[in-house]
């Protein structure tokens, strides 16, 4: 099968599929913080937004908007349950969504 990608991978960057509400795997984040959509077997970098409190975030196909960090957390760690969970980034960068670069807290 031929697939074509509208981008050069990061080093050390490796994509994983995240599943989204009714939807097969189309999208897929990477532990760099990036997210892809595959459309007519063409892998198409999608477009970060910023929050005003700087937070990266996208929109799924549900029009739905998620962050970054907790799109990576989740799909790098699916063993641990993040529901009541707050993630945090180590360099207290909230556009370093390396998945390194994470660690869940509890809300309380």
């Amino acid at each position: 099968m031929f697939f074509v990608y509208d981008f050069e991978f990061l080093e050390g960057e490796v994509f994983t599929p995240i599943a989204e509400e009714n939807q097969a795997y189309k999208y897929f984040v990477s532990n760099k913080g990036r997210l892809i959509s595959l459309v007519n077997k063409q892998y198409r970098l999608r477009k970060r937004n910023k929050t005003k409190e700087r937070y990266v975030e996208y929109e799924l196909g549900n029009q739905k908007k998620y962050y970054a960090h907790r799109l990576v957390y989740k799909a790098f760690r699916p063993s641990e349950d993040i529901t009541d969970k707050e993630i945090h980034h180590i360099d207290f960068n909230s556009c370093n969504n390396d998945l390194f670069n994470l660690y869940a807290l509890s809300k309380e």
